[in-house]
């Protein structure tokens, strides 16, 4: 090789004289870091004289407001300090946080306006719930002269930390401000502020980021001191993200707000974020996706807003937009108040993490200009509500109005929820309904309907409904809710999707910027029909709906029983094994007491548990509000015998739960959530990144939420799985163990498997067929020559090649599933099925399918194509992609299994079937599934 020396010492010379200048801008850089002043000294309000009697928050905090992130008790002395020294002032407290931290608002207005509270709420709630039109009279007088109500929510998620502080400030200058404007809106409305949503989060998070401080402010946004660590603090204590979590109620922060906002009934809500750093400002107007069900006047009053707010920031210059990524589908959001009429607006805000950053165009942005930025927004929210009070006021009023007006045609009337086999589930579902404000009722006799819709989209003819059916009218106040929450499968518009394929197509990028469906009645997996014909049945308005437990008034002769098809039974069964208390399940349905059970439900034998079971046995069942029945006898000449072999004896499980770094957060806490909060058994949580590390003999359950783990961990894993260990894997973790190397499952991810499709679809098809499997004497004993059937030849086919095939399926990916309900076929006779509805609904979210044959069980496979969607977007691409696959496996690995939920069982804490699915994991499958029992 000949060198061209005069060409090699010009590329050295172009090197070194790059390498110049990056270390020139980065002298730059740092020397701008170091010289940038991050002051920012704006007053937060201009020309405003305040109150001396008032107390200054600088005062009490010790600092002068939006120079640091205050904390909870920091936030909690001023609030009560305010209270305390003004008339026009008060403080409440509305719930509280697992962790005890109080949940508190404060209500600010004029001291007239305030001392008449109970009768302003009063008059509000005559406009949120008109009895009819004879009120209208009426009504107007309300809107002629009372004030009308404005929450102010801040801080849902722990680490977006400038709304809280911004609170203090509004609330400072609501109760201290001597300017018209803001007389102007103390006279006009009452506000209610809720400076602080998720205490627990907070707290964590500013832990966090003072660990990460130094002694000089440090701008970089990538910096430790922005960006926080496992596991952050968006959510509450079990990491859920509680903007997520309304219409799902699994956390006592929701379901205390949604009490508080039906006492008040406000006309306007703000609900105050943060974003990115290197973003501006964004707030409401959202754009499509818009649910179909929001009010109609809600898109007049978000432009009204938006016109008056950009106004205040275009006085400082500021930059800010609306709608671009921000849209108007889930309701299961803080704008769930929208859907009762108020008018919610969404802000969020450039995040700097309670110091400043830099951003990509050399400015600084402080923690005070964010805080800043929250101020202004709200006040001038709450100038335009004021000044705009009448006319908000009577767009409410109409609509609560026109709500309770007769269906139109074609429009739902009513949803009728049949009585299931899961008596708790129904009962769970029906009071988040009256949670809501909607009304429920009860049929008194039987109804017959001539056509309802399922909500797995069939229609049908001639049903007739038991007593004791639910009936909830869509004549009502809360209509809009009502359709949102539980209708089965509420459309998009064709201009959205034109839109959304675009992006897909051009982008790879999905416009929607949560789940695409939701339902309550398919969430809860209740029989639940809609009616689009007038409902008429002798009713009973449901007031509460409790369960009385059922308990043996004498001893029995052989043991108990109880019903599996409940979910109140598997919180019983899990502190009876906590409890040492031997519990058998069966494979079979059986005969006790005189009643018919189902496979799956439970046995406890008395001669295989200690003295004083009894008692132990009957605490539980109160506590759980179950049916226990007794068993005076084992025989059963006409179905199974209780002392023979189809009752599998459980295993107490000894859970541990890999978190950490690489492991989903939100996975881990629904499973937390689930296992610590909800059925009250330990759990330990095991550090993922040193897995290895521990001594995994003690625990016979190990599950690993949705993350990414090493490789190195392989090995400990499979020993102990072989060593009788269930192992169960969800979401993202599920591919840990589909790849070839792991050794460790047959399952396998479509995208690996291309060339081998055709095998797969042999294996379901005979699994099928097993299913649904029939012969007669006619198969055997008379089969005739004219029965054969020439086997059908083989066609020969041109394969595309495997390169290609990927080619096509990751094409094929850009189009998954986004939060959407799709259809499956359980297998009823696997035990991880038990207590589960056929078909069953299931929450889908990702691109990943998964494909199985034997010796893999499938207990849970997707439908075909035609039936699989249930609920929300899925286009063609992805009915192909996931027809049949597979939804749950398990496979014996040595003495143990492998469980695999290739999509999240637990999500958010609302699918109560795929929830099921996991208990059975859980707590059935160290008995049932596993060889060996591994001491704790």
């Amino acid at each position: 090789m000949v060198w061209n020396t005069s060409m090699m010492i010009r590329n050295i010379k172009s090197k070194w004289i790059m390498l110049g200048m990056c270390l020139v801008m980065f002298l730059s850089t740092f020397s701008s870091w170091a010289a940038m002043d991050f002051k920012y000294d704006a007053t937060f309000v201009e020309g405003c004289t305040y109150d001396d009697s008032v107390p200054n928050p600088d005062k009490i905090l010790g600092y002068p407001v939006g120079t640091q992130a205050a904390t909870y008790q920091e936030m909690l002395n001023y609030f009560e300090a305010l209270s305390e020294s003004c008339e026009h002032v008060q403080l409440f407290q509305y719930g509280e946080t697992h962790e005890g931290r109080k949940l508190i608002y404060l209500v600010v207005s004029s001291p007239d306006n305030m001392r008449q509270l109970e009768a302003i709420k009063s008059k509000i709630r005559k406009l949120a719930n008109p009895p009819g039109d004879s009120d209208k009279v009426e009504a107007a007088s309300i809107i002629d002269k009372t004030p009308a109500i404005g929450w102010l929510g801040y801080s849902i998620h722990g680490d977006e930390l400038s709304s809280t502080d911004a609170a203090i400030w509004v609330a400072y200058q609501l109760a201290a401000g001597q300017d018209e404007v803001t007389k102007q809106i103390c006279k006009e409305t009452v506000v209610c502020i809720d400076p602080l949503q998720n205490p627990d989060g907070r707290e964590r998070f500013l832990t966090q980021m003072r660990m990460f401080n130094g002694k000089v402010m440090n701008p970089d946004v990538q910096s430790a001191n922005h960006a926080g660590m496992w596991p952050w603090g968006r959510g509450n204590h079990y990491l859920f993200d509680l903007n997520r979590d309304f219409i799902i109620f699994s956390q006592p922060e929701t379901v205390a707000r949604i009490k508080i906002w039906r006492e008040y009934n406000p006309q306007i809500f703000v609900d105050s974020h943060e974003m990115g750093g290197l973003d501006t400002y964004l707030f409401s107007p959202a754009r499509e996706p818009i649910n179909p069900f929001l009010p109609p006047t809600l898109e007049k009053w978000s432009n009204v807003f938006a016109q008056d707010q950009a106004a205040a920031f275009d006085k400082h210059g500021w930059s800010y937009y609306s709608r671009e990524w921000l849209d108007n589908w889930y309701p299961g959001y803080t704008d769930w108040i929208s859907y009762t009429g108020a008018i919610s607006i969404l802000y969020e805000q450039a995040g700097v993490d309670g110091s400043a950053i830099r951003r990509q165009d050399g400015s600084a942005m402080t923690f005070r200009e964010s805080v800043h930025h929250h101020i202004t927004s709200s006040l001038a929210n709450l100038h335009t509500l004021a000044q705009r009070r009448k006319e908000i006021m009577r767009d409410y009023a109409t609509l609560k109005l026109n709500n309770i007006q007769p269906c139109g045609k074609d429009e739902i009337c009513a949803y009728i929820i049949e009585p299931g086999k899961n008596a708790s589930r129904d009962s769970q579902f029906i009071e988040h309904l009256q949670l809501q404000g909607i009304e429920v009722f009860k049929t008194t006799k039987s109804l017959k309907m001539a056509q309802v819709s399922s909500r797995f989209g069939e229609i049908i003819t001639d049903k007739e409904f038991p007593i004791g059916s639910w009936v909830v009218y869509t004549r009502q106040q809360m209509k809009n809710l009502i359709n949102a929450v539980m209708e089965f499968d509420p459309r998009m518009t064709d201009e959205f999707l034109q839109q959304e394929r675009f992006y897909l197509e051009k982008k790879n990028q999905s416009r929607l910027y949560d789940v695409s469906s939701w339902s309550m009645p398919i969430a809860h997996a209740v029989q639940c029909y809609s009616a689009t014909m007038p409902v008429e049945i002798d009713r009973a308005k449901e007031s509460s709906l409790k369960i009385k437990p059922i308990f043996p008034s004498t001893v029995p002769a052989y043991g108990y029983v109880l019903d599996g098809d409940d979910d109140a039974t598997t919180f019983a069964v899990s502190q009876l094994l906590e409890k040492g208390i031997a519990v058998r399940t069966a494979e079979k349905a059986f005969n006790a007491a005189g009643r018919d059970f189902p496979r799956g439900s439970f046995l406890i034998r008395k001669v295989e548990n200690r003295d004083g079971m009894n008692e132990i046995i009957k605490q539980i069942a109160l506590k759980n509000k179950v049916h226990v029945y007794g068993a005076d006898t084992a025989l059963d000449l006409d179905m199974v015998d209780l002392g023979g072999r189809y009752f599998g004896l459980l295993t107490c499980p000894r859970i541990a739960i890999a978190m950490g770094r690489g492991v989903n957060a939100n996975s881990y806490g629904a499973l937390w959530n689930l296992l610590d909060a909800k059925y009250q058994i330990r759990a330990s949580s095991l550090n993922a990144e040193v897995l290895s590390s521990f001594d995994l003999r003690k625990y016979n359950v190990l599950i690993l939420p949705s993350g990414t783990y090493e490789e190195s961990v392989l090995p400990t894993l499979k020993q102990w799985v072989n060593n009788g260990g269930t192992l169960i894997a969800l979401d993202s973790a599920v591919s840990f163990f589909t790849k070839e190397k792991s050794d460790m499952s047959s399952v396998r991810e479509r995208i690996d498997v291309l060339d081998k499709l055709e095998e797969y679809e042999e294996a379901v098809e005979h699994e099928e067929n097993a299913l649904t499997a029939s012969a007669s004497q006619k198969d055997v004993w008379d089969y005739r020559a004219e029965d054969i059937k020439e086997a059908t030849p083989v066609e020969k086919k041109d394969k595309l090649v495997k390169e290609k095939l990927k080619r096509i399926d990751a094409w094929e990916r850009r189009f998954s599933p986004h939060g959407t309900f799709l259809k499956t076929k359980i297998d009823a006779y696997h035990w991880l099925t038990y207590g589960v509805n056929d078909p069953l609904a299931v929450m889908v979210g990702s691109g990943q399918s998964y494909l199985s044959k034997p010796p893999v069980e499938t207990p849970v496979r997707f439908t075909d194509q035609a039936s699989i969607r249930v609920s929300g977007l899925l286009w063609p691409e992805a009915r192909r992609r996931f027809a049949k696959t597979a939804y749950l496996t398990r496979e014996s690995v040595g003495k143990g299994q492998v469980i695999l939920f290739p999509f999240e069982p637990a999500f958010r804490g609302y699918y109560h079937e795929t929830a099921r699915l996991l208990w059975n994991a859980i707590f059935l499958g160290p008995g049932l599934g596993a060889q060996t029992q591994i001491p704790w």
